[in-house]
């Protein structure tokens, strides 16, 4: 399954199987000043809420090296990145918020779903 949307000048496509769901993102160029990343969040088909992780910190953030960390709080640095806790047969519902500003203070913009 596909599934794309934008909004706030952020692009998100779903591409979905049946073991993952990989999620593409984009944003304007006018938009990509100051972008550290993206918080993505999940709503899974019991209405069960949470941040996609990833394993990247910011200098200063704390926590193990390579541990994992929601994407509220370390947002992810790439423009594409996969969920594999997903389950075959089932509805997901993506929400993918740019983060802007500098690591210790950071800005969420609008996001795609």
């Amino acid at each position: 399954m596909r599934a794309e949307a934008t909004q706030n000048a952020i692009r998100l496509k779903a591409y979905a199987g049946t073991t993952g769901v990989m999620l593409a993102m984009n944003v304007t160029n006018e938009r990509r000043a100051g972008l550290l990343g993206f918080a993505v969040e999940r709503e899974g088909p019991d209405g069960e809420h949470r941040w996609l992780r990833g394993l990247l910190r910011f200098p200063g953030q704390g926590g193990a090296r390579l541990s994992p960390i929601d994407s509220a709080k370390a947002p992810i640095q790439k423009f594409r990145w996969s969920d594999y806790s997903v389950y075959p047969d089932s509805a997901y519902r993506y929400r993918v918020h740019g983060v802007y500003g500098s690591p210790r203070r950071s800005n969420w913009s609008g996001a795609a779903r």
